[in-house]
């Protein structure tokens, strides 16, 4: 049986990985991966990641990200959150592989202090992710 545009639509995400730094910038992909997630019905999972010497919130960063959730007009999506410190491209690969993710969502400027120009991160994470990458310049 073939299955039509939309029921293949549906089934080709089962889960979205959302990897930010809680940087402003960091956020810029939520609306666009809140809205595969809807169109999907695949399950949004936060990954939040800290690089060496990064400070984490007393938090975990759950103000932060409820209100980024907010802002995507997707709060119903927030929950669980997972956090990985260090090695920030290798820890967003491996947590990809390891839950099975199809599909990860992420920004260029991922764990870089903001400075556009260094996109070291992300390009680590597309060249070696295990599932497609969906990643936007802020």
């Amino acid at each position: 049986m073939l299955h039509s545009p939309v029921s293949w639509r549906r089934s080709a995400f089962a889960t979205i990985v959302f990897a930010t730094d809680l940087s402003e910038k960091s956020k810029q992909i939520l609306p666009v991966a809140t809205s595969i997630a809807r169109k999907t019905k695949a399950k949004l999972e936060t990954l939040c990641v800290f690089a060496e010497g990064d400070e984490e919130p007393a938090d975990g960063g759950k103000a932060t990200l409820q209100r980024f959730f907010e802002e995507a007009g997707a709060p119903e999506l927030f929950g669980k959150v997972r956090r990985v410190h260090g090695g920030v491209g290798e820890a967003v690969v491996e947590h990809a592989g390891r839950h099975k993710a199809d599909l990860i969502a992420t920004t260029t400027v991922l764990c870089c202090g903001g400075d556009e120009r260094m996109t070291g991160t992300a390009e680590f994470i597309i060249r070696n992710a295990p599932c497609p990458v969906l990643c936007v310049r802020p």
